[in-house]
Protein backbone atom coordinates (compact mmCIF):
# COMPACT_ATOMS: atom_id res chain seq x y z
CA UNK A 1 0.00 0.00 0.00
CA UNK A 2 1.21 3.31 -0.95
CA UNK A 3 0.71 6.76 0.75
CA UNK A 4 -1.78 8.50 -1.79
CA UNK A 5 -4.07 10.51 0.45
CA UNK A 6 -3.37 13.97 1.92
CA UNK A 7 -6.26 15.05 4.31
CA UNK A 8 -6.36 18.17 5.10
CA UNK A 9 -8.63 20.31 7.46
CA UNK A 10 -11.47 23.20 7.10
CA UNK A 11 -12.91 24.84 9.38
CA UNK A 12 -15.13 27.39 7.17
CA UNK A 13 -15.63 26.80 3.30
CA UNK A 14 -13.19 29.34 1.83
CA UNK A 15 -10.59 27.16 3.81
CA UNK A 16 -11.68 24.29 1.70
CA UNK A 17 -10.86 25.59 -1.29
CA UNK A 18 -7.53 27.27 -0.11
CA UNK A 19 -6.41 23.46 1.25
CA UNK A 20 -8.18 21.45 -2.47
CA UNK A 21 -6.09 24.36 -4.52
CA UNK A 22 -2.71 23.56 -2.37
CA UNK A 23 -2.65 19.41 -3.22
CA UNK A 24 -5.14 17.76 -0.78
CA UNK A 25 -6.59 14.79 -1.75
CA UNK A 26 -9.68 15.11 0.58
CA UNK A 27 -10.59 17.56 3.24
CA UNK A 28 -12.07 16.40 6.65
CA UNK A 29 -14.99 19.32 7.82
CA UNK A 30 -17.91 19.40 10.15
CA UNK A 31 -21.20 20.71 10.33
CA UNK A 32 -22.65 22.81 13.16
CA UNK A 33 -23.56 19.55 15.85
CA UNK A 34 -21.76 16.24 16.71
CA UNK A 35 -17.83 17.43 15.05
CA UNK A 36 -15.30 17.10 17.93
CA UNK A 37 -14.49 20.78 17.21
CA UNK A 38 -17.56 22.55 18.51
CA UNK A 39 -15.72 26.03 18.28
CA UNK A 40 -14.24 25.89 14.95
CA UNK A 41 -16.59 28.10 12.15
CA UNK A 42 -18.26 24.43 10.83
CA UNK A 43 -20.32 24.17 7.94
CA UNK A 44 -24.26 24.84 7.44
CA UNK A 45 -25.58 22.12 5.51
CA UNK A 46 -26.06 24.52 2.60
CA UNK A 47 -22.29 24.64 2.94
CA UNK A 48 -21.62 20.95 3.21
CA UNK A 49 -23.26 20.70 -0.53
CA UNK A 50 -21.31 23.48 -1.74
CA UNK A 51 -18.22 21.60 -0.60
CA UNK A 52 -18.82 18.02 -1.45
CA UNK A 53 -19.54 19.63 -5.22
CA UNK A 54 -16.53 21.92 -5.28
CA UNK A 55 -14.34 19.16 -4.13
CA UNK A 56 -15.34 16.34 -6.72
CA UNK A 57 -15.48 18.82 -9.29
CA UNK A 58 -11.49 19.02 -8.36
CA UNK A 59 -11.12 15.81 -7.85
CA UNK A 60 -11.02 15.77 -4.08
CA UNK A 61 -13.42 13.57 -1.25
CA UNK A 62 -15.03 15.39 1.76
CA UNK A 63 -14.91 13.41 5.45
CA UNK A 64 -17.54 14.67 7.64
CA UNK A 65 -16.92 14.51 11.16
CA UNK A 66 -19.60 13.04 12.75
CA UNK A 67 -17.20 11.76 15.87
CA UNK A 68 -18.55 12.75 19.29
CA UNK A 69 -20.47 10.58 22.17
CA UNK A 70 -23.81 10.60 21.45
CA UNK A 71 -26.95 10.76 24.53
CA UNK A 72 -30.16 8.22 23.67
CA UNK A 73 -32.29 11.24 23.06
CA UNK A 74 -29.71 12.09 19.75
CA UNK A 75 -29.77 9.51 17.71
CA UNK A 76 -32.60 9.58 15.52
CA UNK A 77 -31.41 13.34 14.61
CA UNK A 78 -28.01 11.81 13.96
CA UNK A 79 -29.18 9.29 11.59
CA UNK A 80 -31.37 11.47 9.82
CA UNK A 81 -27.88 14.11 9.30
CA UNK A 82 -25.90 10.91 8.30
CA UNK A 83 -28.73 10.07 5.83
CA UNK A 84 -28.59 13.65 4.58
CA UNK A 85 -24.87 13.38 4.11
CA UNK A 86 -25.13 10.24 2.44
CA UNK A 87 -27.73 11.94 -0.38
CA UNK A 88 -25.75 14.77 -0.94
CA UNK A 89 -22.85 12.64 -1.99
CA UNK A 90 -20.40 13.16 0.69
CA UNK A 91 -17.66 10.67 0.65
CA UNK A 92 -16.97 9.29 4.21
CA UNK A 93 -18.19 10.02 7.50
CA UNK A 94 -15.12 10.12 10.76
CA UNK A 95 -17.52 8.08 13.99
CA UNK A 96 -16.04 7.56 17.36
CA UNK A 97 -19.41 5.87 19.21
CA UNK A 98 -19.60 2.54 18.97
CA UNK A 99 -23.27 2.31 19.09
CA UNK A 100 -23.19 4.93 15.92
CA UNK A 101 -21.27 2.65 14.00
CA UNK A 102 -23.98 0.01 14.23
CA UNK A 103 -27.03 2.08 13.04
CA UNK A 104 -25.48 3.09 10.45
CA UNK A 105 -24.39 -0.69 8.79
CA UNK A 106 -28.31 -1.61 10.28
CA UNK A 107 -29.81 2.01 8.21
CA UNK A 108 -27.29 3.39 5.77
CA UNK A 109 -24.91 2.84 3.52
CA UNK A 110 -21.87 5.45 3.78
CA UNK A 111 -18.15 4.77 4.68
CA UNK A 112 -16.85 4.58 7.88
CA UNK A 113 -13.82 5.78 9.14
CA UNK A 114 -13.15 4.81 12.75
CA UNK A 115 -12.36 8.19 14.62
CA UNK A 116 -8.68 7.60 16.56
CA UNK A 117 -10.35 8.36 19.78
CA UNK A 118 -11.85 4.98 19.19
CA UNK A 119 -8.18 3.44 19.96
CA UNK A 120 -7.93 0.63 17.75
CA UNK A 121 -4.11 -0.41 17.72
CA UNK A 122 -3.43 -3.67 17.38
CA UNK A 123 -4.22 -6.67 14.78
CA UNK A 124 -7.37 -7.67 16.82
CA UNK A 125 -9.29 -4.68 16.70
CA UNK A 126 -8.96 -4.11 13.14
CA UNK A 127 -10.24 -7.65 12.85
CA UNK A 128 -13.26 -6.04 14.92
CA UNK A 129 -13.48 -3.43 12.82
CA UNK A 130 -13.30 -4.59 9.31
CA UNK A 131 -16.09 -7.17 10.99
CA UNK A 132 -18.07 -3.72 12.13
CA UNK A 133 -18.19 -2.76 8.18
CA UNK A 134 -15.11 -0.05 9.45
CA UNK A 135 -13.85 1.06 5.32
CA UNK A 136 -11.00 2.90 7.26
CA UNK A 137 -8.75 3.16 11.20
CA UNK A 138 -7.58 5.83 11.63
CA UNK A 139 -4.97 5.29 14.29
CA UNK A 140 -3.94 6.78 17.95
CA UNK A 141 -0.96 9.14 17.26
CA UNK A 142 0.78 7.19 20.50
CA UNK A 143 1.75 4.07 18.22
CA UNK A 144 5.31 3.76 16.57
CA UNK A 145 5.72 3.05 12.61
CA UNK A 146 7.37 -0.04 13.36
CA UNK A 147 3.66 -1.36 15.33
CA UNK A 148 1.87 0.42 12.14
CA UNK A 149 4.29 -1.40 9.57
CA UNK A 150 3.77 -4.79 11.45
CA UNK A 151 0.19 -4.41 11.57
CA UNK A 152 0.12 -3.49 7.89
CA UNK A 153 2.02 -6.32 6.69
CA UNK A 154 0.02 -9.03 9.13
CA UNK A 155 -3.38 -7.35 6.90
CA UNK A 156 -1.69 -8.21 3.62
CA UNK A 157 0.01 -11.51 4.39
CA UNK A 158 -3.65 -12.83 5.56
CA UNK A 159 -5.51 -10.60 2.43
CA UNK A 160 -7.52 -8.00 4.85
CA UNK A 161 -8.66 -4.70 3.66
CA UNK A 162 -8.56 -2.14 5.59
CA UNK A 163 -7.39 1.37 4.89
CA UNK A 164 -4.97 2.98 7.41
CA UNK A 165 -4.73 6.64 8.14
CA UNK A 166 -2.22 8.57 10.80
CA UNK A 167 -1.99 12.21 11.69
CA UNK A 168 1.33 13.44 10.38
CA UNK A 169 1.45 17.26 11.32
CA UNK A 170 -0.55 19.34 14.21
CA UNK A 171 -1.65 19.62 17.93
CA UNK A 172 -0.73 16.54 19.89
CA UNK A 173 -3.14 15.81 22.69
CA UNK A 174 -1.50 15.08 26.22
CA UNK A 175 -3.49 11.91 26.64
CA UNK A 176 -4.21 8.99 24.81
CA UNK A 177 -5.77 9.07 21.88
CA UNK A 178 -7.73 12.63 22.76
CA UNK A 179 -10.31 10.61 24.98
CA UNK A 180 -9.31 13.00 27.31
CA UNK A 181 -11.93 14.08 30.61
CA UNK A 182 -10.15 16.72 32.30
CA UNK A 183 -11.65 19.63 30.39
CA UNK A 184 -14.93 18.37 31.38
CA UNK A 185 -14.02 18.27 35.04
CA UNK A 186 -12.30 21.42 35.51
CA UNK A 187 -14.49 23.35 32.93
CA UNK A 188 -17.75 21.60 32.42
CA UNK A 189 -16.65 21.40 28.78
CA UNK A 190 -16.25 17.97 27.35
CA UNK A 191 -13.60 17.25 24.85
CA UNK A 192 -15.58 14.04 24.02
CA UNK A 193 -18.43 16.66 22.93
CA UNK A 194 -16.41 18.96 20.87
CA UNK A 195 -16.28 21.65 23.60
CA UNK A 196 -12.57 20.92 24.61
CA UNK A 197 -11.35 24.01 26.68
CA UNK A 198 -7.64 22.72 26.31
CA UNK A 199 -6.62 22.28 29.70
CA UNK A 200 -3.19 20.91 28.72
CA UNK A 201 -1.96 24.34 27.15
CA UNK A 202 -2.35 26.00 30.86
CA UNK A 203 0.53 26.84 33.32
CA UNK A 204 0.45 24.59 36.06
CA UNK A 205 2.87 24.41 39.41
CA UNK A 206 4.05 21.25 40.62
CA UNK A 207 4.09 20.39 43.95
CA UNK A 208 5.83 17.46 46.52
CA UNK A 209 5.40 17.87 50.25
CA UNK A 210 4.74 21.30 50.08
CA UNK A 211 7.64 22.21 48.33
CA UNK A 212 7.60 23.64 44.12
CA UNK A 213 9.49 21.84 42.20
CA UNK A 214 8.35 22.72 39.16
CA UNK A 215 6.10 25.32 37.11
CA UNK A 216 5.23 26.01 33.39
CA UNK A 217 2.97 24.45 30.58
CA UNK A 218 3.49 21.00 32.37
CA UNK A 219 1.64 18.62 30.15
CA UNK A 220 1.77 20.82 27.00
CA UNK A 221 3.17 19.21 24.12
CA UNK A 222 4.97 20.29 20.80
CA UNK A 223 3.33 19.93 17.73
CA UNK A 224 3.97 17.34 15.54
CA UNK A 225 5.76 17.47 12.05
CA UNK A 226 6.34 13.99 10.18
CA UNK A 227 6.83 15.75 6.42
CA UNK A 228 11.11 14.89 6.49
CA UNK A 229 9.69 11.01 6.60
CA UNK A 230 6.68 10.42 4.49
CA UNK A 231 8.41 8.04 2.66
CA UNK A 232 9.20 6.07 5.90
CA UNK A 233 5.09 6.21 6.80
CA UNK A 234 4.06 5.12 2.79
CA UNK A 235 6.69 2.22 3.78
CA UNK A 236 4.71 1.04 6.89
CA UNK A 237 1.33 0.65 5.04
CA UNK A 238 0.12 4.12 5.53
CA UNK A 239 -2.39 5.07 2.75
CA UNK A 240 -3.54 8.86 4.31
CA UNK A 241 -1.73 11.11 5.75
CA UNK A 242 -3.79 13.62 8.18
CA UNK A 243 -3.26 17.32 8.58
CA UNK A 244 -4.44 18.12 12.21
CA UNK A 245 -6.06 21.89 12.60
CA UNK A 246 -10.09 22.52 11.87
CA UNK A 247 -9.22 25.91 14.23
CA UNK A 248 -6.39 26.73 12.02
CA UNK A 249 -6.34 30.07 9.90
CA UNK A 250 -6.01 29.94 6.04
CA UNK A 251 -2.68 30.76 5.75
CA UNK A 252 -1.82 27.59 7.93
CA UNK A 253 -3.70 25.05 6.46
CA UNK A 254 -2.28 26.78 2.69
CA UNK A 255 1.40 26.55 3.87
CA UNK A 256 0.81 23.02 5.29
CA UNK A 257 -0.72 21.10 2.93
CA UNK A 258 1.61 23.04 0.49
CA UNK A 259 4.80 21.55 2.44
CA UNK A 260 3.43 18.21 2.38
CA UNK A 261 1.82 17.89 -1.23
CA UNK A 262 5.77 18.53 -2.26
CA UNK A 263 7.24 15.87 0.16
CA UNK A 264 4.23 13.46 -0.71
CA UNK A 265 5.52 14.14 -4.91
CA UNK A 266 8.73 13.91 -4.24
CA UNK A 267 9.40 10.84 -1.35
CA UNK A 268 11.00 9.17 -3.89
CA UNK A 269 13.83 11.36 -4.90
CA UNK A 270 17.40 10.68 -4.26
CA UNK A 271 18.09 13.89 -2.39
CA UNK A 272 15.58 16.16 -1.19
CA UNK A 273 17.42 17.87 1.48
CA UNK A 274 17.05 21.71 -0.42
CA UNK A 275 13.52 21.26 -1.03
CA UNK A 276 13.07 20.08 3.30
CA UNK A 277 15.26 23.22 4.35
CA UNK A 278 13.06 25.74 2.29
CA UNK A 279 9.48 23.99 3.89
CA UNK A 280 10.97 23.61 7.26
CA UNK A 281 11.33 27.75 6.93
CA UNK A 282 7.84 28.06 5.76
CA UNK A 283 6.60 25.62 8.63
CA UNK A 284 8.41 27.22 10.97
CA UNK A 285 6.73 30.80 10.68
CA UNK A 286 3.23 29.26 10.41
CA UNK A 287 1.51 28.58 13.94
CA UNK A 288 3.45 25.79 15.86
CA UNK A 289 4.43 25.37 19.60
CA UNK A 290 8.03 24.07 18.39
CA UNK A 291 8.13 20.73 16.32
CA UNK A 292 8.61 16.65 17.73
CA UNK A 293 8.71 13.36 15.17
CA UNK A 294 6.05 12.65 17.69
CA UNK A 295 5.71 8.77 18.86
CA UNK A 296 5.35 7.53 15.75
CA UNK A 297 8.60 8.56 14.74
CA UNK A 298 10.06 7.20 17.88
CA UNK A 299 10.67 10.52 19.99
CA UNK A 300 10.59 9.46 23.47
CA UNK A 301 8.27 11.68 26.27
CA UNK A 302 11.09 14.26 27.03
CA UNK A 303 10.89 15.43 23.46
CA UNK A 304 7.10 15.47 22.54
CA UNK A 305 6.83 17.55 25.61
CA UNK A 306 6.89 21.02 25.59
CA UNK A 307 6.33 22.51 28.77
CA UNK A 308 8.28 25.81 28.69
CA UNK A 309 5.72 27.13 26.28
CA UNK A 310 1.92 26.30 24.61
CA UNK A 311 2.03 29.35 22.24
CA UNK A 312 3.41 30.34 18.76
CA UNK A 313 7.01 32.04 19.42
CA UNK A 314 8.03 31.95 15.49
CA UNK A 315 11.88 32.02 14.58
CA UNK A 316 14.41 33.38 16.30
CA UNK A 317 16.15 37.05 15.01
CA UNK A 318 18.30 38.21 18.07
CA UNK A 319 17.96 40.60 20.91
CA UNK A 320 17.16 44.23 21.42
CA UNK A 321 20.60 46.31 21.73
CA UNK A 322 19.35 49.37 22.50
CA UNK A 323 16.27 51.76 22.57
CA UNK A 324 15.58 55.47 22.15
CA UNK A 325 12.59 56.99 22.48
CA UNK A 326 10.21 55.33 20.18
CA UNK A 327 13.70 53.57 17.87
CA UNK A 328 14.20 50.39 18.90
CA UNK A 329 17.92 48.62 17.53
CA UNK A 330 17.98 44.75 16.99
CA UNK A 331 20.88 43.18 17.00
CA UNK A 332 20.61 40.14 14.52
CA UNK A 333 22.42 36.82 16.20
CA UNK A 334 20.38 34.08 13.20
CA UNK A 335 22.90 34.68 10.27
CA UNK A 336 20.40 32.86 8.15
CA UNK A 337 17.52 35.22 9.35
CA UNK A 338 15.09 36.44 6.98
CA UNK A 339 14.55 40.34 5.70
CA UNK A 340 12.12 41.98 7.60
CA UNK A 341 9.21 43.73 6.18
CA UNK A 342 6.48 45.88 7.06
CA UNK A 343 3.47 43.63 7.77
CA UNK A 344 5.57 41.22 9.23
CA UNK A 345 4.29 40.69 13.47
CA UNK A 346 7.54 39.95 15.51
CA UNK A 347 7.15 39.42 19.26
CA UNK A 348 9.46 40.45 22.08
CA UNK A 349 10.15 37.88 24.96
CA UNK A 350 11.07 39.02 28.15
CA UNK A 351 10.72 37.23 31.39
CA UNK A 352 8.43 34.45 29.33
CA UNK A 353 5.85 36.73 27.81
CA UNK A 354 5.73 37.50 24.38
CA UNK A 355 4.66 40.88 23.54
CA UNK A 356 4.09 41.44 19.38
CA UNK A 357 3.41 43.80 17.22
CA UNK A 358 3.15 44.32 13.41
CA UNK A 359 5.91 46.09 11.51
CA UNK A 360 4.98 49.38 10.10
CA UNK A 361 8.18 51.92 10.27
CA UNK A 362 11.31 50.29 9.40
CA UNK A 363 13.88 52.83 9.46
CA UNK A 364 16.68 50.94 8.31
CA UNK A 365 17.91 46.87 8.05
CA UNK A 366 20.66 45.36 7.15
CA UNK A 367 22.35 41.86 7.10
CA UNK A 368 23.53 42.86 11.23
CA UNK A 369 20.26 44.64 12.48
CA UNK A 370 16.82 46.23 11.82
CA UNK A 371 16.22 49.95 13.52
CA UNK A 372 12.26 50.03 14.00
CA UNK A 373 9.27 52.68 15.08
CA UNK A 374 7.23 51.60 17.52
CA UNK A 375 5.41 52.84 20.74
CA UNK A 376 5.60 49.79 22.75
CA UNK A 377 6.51 49.23 25.92
CA UNK A 378 9.92 47.34 25.49
CA UNK A 379 12.88 46.30 27.74
CA UNK A 380 16.90 45.96 26.47
CA UNK A 381 17.95 42.71 25.64
CA UNK A 382 14.78 41.36 25.22
CA UNK A 383 14.60 38.21 22.72
CA UNK A 384 13.37 39.27 19.10
CA UNK A 385 11.10 36.56 17.07
CA UNK A 386 9.23 36.79 13.64
CA UNK A 387 6.14 35.33 14.21
CA UNK A 388 4.15 35.94 11.17
CA UNK A 389 5.35 36.61 7.42
CA UNK A 390 3.22 38.45 5.37
CA UNK A 391 5.45 37.34 2.27
CA UNK A 392 4.84 33.85 3.33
Amino acid sequence: MVLSELLAPAGSYDILVVAINAGADAVYIAGHRYGARAFAHNFTSEEIEKAVKYAHLNGAKIHVTVNTLFNTSEILDVLKYIQYLYRIGVDAVIVQDIGLIYLINKFLDIEVHSSTQMTLRDYNSILWAKDEGIKRVILPREMPIEEIKTISEKLKQDNIKMDLEVFGHGSLCYCISGDCYMSSFISGRSANRGACAQPCRSQYKLKYNNHSIGNGCLISTKDLATFKNVKDISDAGILSLKIEGRLKSEDYVATVVHTYREMIDHMNDDDNSQLISQLQEDLDLTFNRYYTNGYILDDTPGDVMGRESSFHQGLYLGKIKSINGDKVDIIFEDENHLTLEQGDGIGFKHNNHIRGIYLDKIIEQDKNHILIETTRDLREQSEVYISYSKKL
